[in-house]
């Protein structure tokens, strides 16, 4: 068999941001070394490149797969495989519009598919594709490609400044091809990844979220939030001005603006054999005075008095040693969860006695010092 060399090659870029022809192979030939580097890294500053002209076969393909890296699997489970599957070799998928007997012989066999990363619902997404049209249509049925690193690169400063550290929720139905579409196989995966992906090889930040799979953003503001978010600075500073009655004064916002989601959340129990929870893990408030982060280090003190004064011998693992610690911190966290949860309440009513009321207990408190100062102490734990 002969081999091809890296003399032979013309990398002919396609566009500004994205593609490269790559001509002077047949890929029937395997390869010297320098060859397949300099077609990995034409991959690596192209994102998309194109053989035209190849006639391969199966194992041809396969092999071809493999000079960008390990081979994946398919990830649909076997009993949902199209019948046509049977006619192809393990890790090659078969996508085809032709029915037998009315049934598709490959998947997602009509219509549009709208834009997507391969496999980004599962925990280690593919790193490439290789695509391989053994029919075309005279017309219609064009496979695009977008640039992950441009669309980061002309992103809108405040919003990659928004979403930056934020993963996202991808989920997918094997066979669907348009989002919310009641279609495709019972079958499906998901899984989170960063919004923002860097890549490992070119250190280039991209987009990471697609149309048809991401399903949510994990932290993203509730309606009002994304609101807020959106002004620009001057404006974000008068409404959070007017909004607190201008008792602060004018403001001026010195770094990004974040939001975050209230929660309220209680593990029924919050020890096992060997497992003790704290902090977040245990209980979440809301987050008003930093108390769920006082509960946090109380919980710590406490579990560390348990252990510390554990019997001789006795395994800091125990169960029975451990719900000490338990029944020690439950009157605490309740007391302190219906505090917060009330204040919130109380603060959050927008209904004429329920802000007199407040006021008027605002007003006592700021008048009588041994209630303040008890407060004052609870707060900084």
């Amino acid at each position: 068999m002969s081999t091809a060399t890296s003399t032979r090659l013309e990398i002919v870029p396609l566009s500004r941001h994205i593609g490269a022809e790559i001509r002077g192979i047949d890929l029937r030939e395997r390869p010297d070394d320098d060859t397949v580097k300099a077609i990995y890294q034409a991959w690596l500053d192209h994102l998309v490149i194109v053989f035209p002209g190849q006639e391969l076969s199966q194992e041809d393909f396969l092999r071809v797969t493999g000079y960008f890296g390990e081979l994946g699997e398919i990830s649909r489970p076997p009993k949902f495989f199209p019948k046509g599957y049977s006619r192809i070799l393990p890790g090659i998928m078969m996508i085809s519009n032709i029915r037998e007997n009315g049934e598709p012989i490959g998947a997602l066999p009509d219509g549009e598919m709208l834009f997507h990363h391969d496999m980004i619902h599962a925990a280690v997404p593919s790193k490439g594709t290789l695509l391989y049209s053994v029919e075309i249509p005279s017309s219609g049925g064009n496979t695009l490609f977008a640039s992950g690193y441009a669309a980061y690169d002309t992103l809108d400063p405040a919003i990659r400044q928004r979403l930056e550290g934020k993963t996202a929720q991808h989920h997918y139905n094997y066979g669907v091809t348009i989002r919310g579409k009641a279609s495709g196989v019972e079958a499906f995966a998901e899984c989170a990844h960063p919004v923002f992906r860097t890549h490992e090889e070119t250190a280039r930040k991209a987009v990471y979220v697609n149309r048809l799979m991401t399903v949510r953003v994990d932290g993203l503001p509730e309606d009002e939030s994304e609101r807020l978010l959106a002004l620009e600075p001057g404006e974000l500073c008068r409404a959070v001005a007017a909004a607190s009655g201008h008792v602060l004064g004018e403001l001026e916002r010195v770094t990004a603006a974040r939001a975050f989601p209230l929660r309220r959340l209680t593990a029924r129990r919050t020890v096992a054999s060997r497992v003790a929870l704290v902090g977040d893990a245990a209980h979440v408030v809301h987050p008003l005075a930093g108390q769920g982060a006082n509960l946090g280090l109380q919980d710590a003190r406490a579990l560390a008095a348990v252990l510390a004064a554990r019997e001789p011998g006795r395994d800091p693992g125990e169960l029975r040693l451990l719900r000490r610690y338990e029944r020690a911190r439950a009157g605490d966290v309740a007391a302190m969860d219906a505090t917060v949860h009330g204040l919130y309440r109380l603060f959050g009513a927008r209904a004429r006695p329920c802000a007199l009321l407040r006021n008027a207990g605002l007003n006592l408190t700021g008048r009588l010092p041994v209630i303040k100062n008890l407060l004052i102490r609870q707060a900084m734990a």
